[in-house]
């Protein structure tokens, strides 16, 4: 919507637009690539940590350059803007820990068998 009402030309808006469309099969297959079981070496894992590095910094700049600066500018109080902000951290750090419980406690469960 914003690229419509932007002066851009709409050949140029065609072409982001296509370029996106390639780019992202394109890093699903590498990450795809890279994550299979059966390739488990020195290589792979330094790949796939700068990648996953790469993939974080780009989210956290969307976040906090972007979609931040949107919210800070509504007509919320800022004492509930960070608590909304670092509730939701906190909940995301939660689901990310029982996650890895959850794992250890199948591959436990396995190796039992």
């Amino acid at each position: 919507l914003k690229w419509a009402r932007s002066a851009m030309k709409p050949l140029v808006a065609i072409l982001y637009m296509t370029v996106f469309c390639v780019v992202s099969p394109i890093g699903v297959g590498v990450g795809m690539a890279l994550t299979d079981p059966s390739q488990e070496g020195e290589m792979v894992t330094t790949a796939l940590i700068v990648l996953q590095g790469l993939a974080t910094g780009s989210l956290l700049y969307v976040v906090f350059f972007e979609i931040m600066e949107k919210e800070r500018q509504k007509s919320v109080p800022g004492v509930l803007q960070v608590l909304a902000m670092s509730l939701g951290f906190v909940f995301m750090v939660l689901l990310g820990l029982a996650e890895v419980r959850s794992e250890r406690s199948e591959e436990f469960k396995v190796q039992l068998l």
